[in-house]
């Protein structure tokens, strides 16, 4: 099936203080400046294997990040920027809206600058995609990239927890994890219905109606970990933390075999959870959602987290995410965010090396 990735980055300086990048992007077809002026996200084309995606993913970012050191800056995979630095939201008209039906919801955002890894996979068996995906929620552990936020450790996927625990959204359907599908019309339902609420709370804070449906649509104005694309032909796994593009690479190839090991599968609940010969069994969303705390609490420390993710057919071993490597603080100044900012980026241009000199995927 083909298979595409959003990566998002932030954007430093040399000091690796947070810099806007909206000039620098306008540069490529395939990167855009992402909600904030610090975050740019690069987009693959849909490639057919991974080896392709490989190809595309690295050529692309090895361009932006050529033409980023010429500007004097890096590209950072971390899930935040491990310390709030007053970085500013891009302004749009979109925005302005948002600010004006959802304001806390948008401070939140501001505050929490929180960037991440999109993955795409072409429609195929949908009902049975999603809920896949669905139960592959904990599996963002693998790639977990920020324990920090605001300069005191959080979570070992500080994004993950704040975002879905440590707040109350204004419009919750739009961001939780939803239960698994019964049907493909019932989970549009859901989107619609989830959609429709937000569009009222915009109308009800004096939005016009047509000027909010010129700039929101269900295809993409729902923020859920999984999400049905009607405009693109995709299934959309959003829960990990951004990082860099060769663990990227290895989780949408595990993420792929998983998928592929489930074709022609019942899928159904249960006690034990894993892909068997003739049937995968996922946990009951309850479990479920237990195990995604634990995955955003401790990442792959956690036994029944690791456990889990073997099961369904993950290589845990071989992931080393990079929470586990810059958590040892309870608290981090602004300059010691920097440096870690820094030491992240170049643990970004190393991997893109590996890739070219390693024939992997």
């Amino acid at each position: 099936m083909k298979k595409g990735v959003e990566l998002e980055y932030f954007t430093v300086d040399t000091e690796g203080r947070l810099v806007d990048n909206e000039d620098f992007a306008e540069r490529f077809d395939f990167a855009d400046p992402e909600f904030a002026e610090c975050i740019l996200e690069i987009k693959s084309e849909p490639c057919g294997t991974v080896k392709e995606l490989k190809e595309d993913l690295c050529q692309k970012t090895r361009e932006v990040v050529d033409e980023a050191e010429k500007r004097g800056m890096r590209l950072v995979p971390l899930g935040t920027p491990l310390k709030h630095e007053g970085a500013e939201l891009i302004e749009s008209e979109r925005l302005q809206m948002m600010k004006k039906f959802n304001p806390r919801d948008i401070e939140i955002e501001k505050q929490l600058l929180r960037v991440g890894t999109h993955i795409h996979f072409e429609k195929d068996n949908v009902r049975d995609q999603l809920n896949i995906m669905t139960a592959l929620d904990p599996a963002f552990a693998l790639l977990n990239a920020s324990p920090y936020h605001n300069g005191e450790q959080v979570a070992s996927s500080s994004r993950n927890w704040i975002y879905r625990y440590g707040w109350e959204p204004d419009f919750p359907q739009t961001v939780e994890l939803w239960d698994y599908a019964d049907s493909i019309e019932g989970w549009k339902q859901r989107m619609h219905e989830a959609f429709e609420g937000f569009r009222k709370g915009a109308i009800d804070a004096g939005i016009e109606p047509g000027k909010f449906d010129s700039q929101f649509h269900p295809d993409r104005s729902t923020w859920t970990p999984v999400r049905l694309r009607d405009q693109f032909p995709t299934v959309e796994y959003r829960s990990p933390d951004a990082t860099s593009p060769g663990d990227v690479l290895k989780f949408v190839s595990d993420m792929e075999t998983v998928m592929e090991a489930s074709k022609d599968k019942e899928v159904v609940k249960g006690e034990n959870p894993g892909i068997k010969d003739d049937v995968v069994i996922i946990p009951g969303f309850g479990r479920l959602e237990e195990l995604s705390r634990l995955a955003a609490r401790e990442g792959v420390s956690n036994p029944e987290v690791r456990n889990y993710l073997s099961h369904m057919g993950f290589t845990v071993e071989e992931y080393e995410p990079l929470s586990d490597k810059i958590g040892e603080k309870e608290k981090i100044s602004l300059e010691e965010a920097r440096q870690i900012r820094l030491e992240a980026a170049e643990i970004l241009e190393e991997d893109l090396e590996d890739l070219n000199s390693v024939k992997t995927f």
